[in-house]
């Protein structure tokens, strides 16, 4: 039997909530009994600097549920897809519209209904359940929460 042993969190960008913060609202939305390992998103140069080698070599050798990826870390998907299967890769409220993310399929998106900055362009026939009307300080991080009690 195979089992599946993590669940992979990668954050977004810190201008207003912190990888901690982040983590929080995740793990709000969670209620799942697999450990979860977390990858932080700083910059897109930091990201593939410092982190891409170390994401990679988890998700390779770790028995991975699924990657769960926020906002910039939406960035990651295709190498996540890659690695993982594009089933298994989540990404919610991308950074507008991006071929980082072409081999997740529509299904596994969670975007806001009229924000280009969090997703509502980012691939088309999201269903319409993973859809949100969270607007305000921190709805973003409230569709993070969300995205993720949908998804577990």
């Amino acid at each position: 039997n195979f089992v599946w042993d993590w669940v992979v969190f990668v954050s977004g960008i810190e201008s207003t909530w912190s990888s901690t913060t982040q983590k929080n609202w995740f793990d709000e939305g969670y209620s799942y009994n697999l450990r979860v390992e977390q990858f932080r998103y700083k910059s897109s140069s930091d990201w593939n600097k410092n982190v891409l080698p170390i994401f990679k070599k988890f998700l390779s050798e770790n028995e991975i549920d699924s990657v769960i990826l926020f906002s910039a870390g939406c960035y990651a998907a295709n190498t996540a897809a890659d690695i993982v299967g594009a089933d298994n890769v989540y990404c919610i409220e991308p950074y507008r519209t991006s071929t980082s993310w072409s081999k997740v399929p529509a299904k596994n998106f969670y975007v806001n209904k009229t924000s280009e900055g969090r997703g509502s362009i980012a691939k088309s026939g999201i269903p319409k359940e993973n859809i949100n009307t969270f607007y305000g300080k921190d709805g973003h991080v409230e569709a993070l929460k969300d995205a993720v009690s949908k998804i577990f």
